[in-house]
């Protein structure tokens, strides 16, 4: 599954935003699994928050889980 179409930031969704941290915890990924599977466009990739601040949309990361247990179905 192929996460270009969440590459739009819309201020007005209230979904939480996750650090890099909160996602290693939610995907049970190592920080290098995080980035490789990014890379692999296999997970969303994260919006700059700031210069060194990098989040992503909780509703995202679901959404990526969500679609690994259907595979397995």
């Amino acid at each position: 599954m192929s996460y270009e179409d969440t590459k739009t930031f819309n201020p007005n969704n209230t979904d939480r935003l996750l650090r890099l941290r909160q996602v290693m915890s939610m995907t049970g990924l190592s920080k290098s699994g995080v980035y490789l599977f990014i890379k692999k466009k296999n997970l969303p990739p994260p919006y700059k928050a700031g210069p060194k601040i990098s989040v992503w949309r909780e509703s995202d990361i679901q959404a990526w889980i969500n679609s690994l247990s259907h595979k397995w179905m």
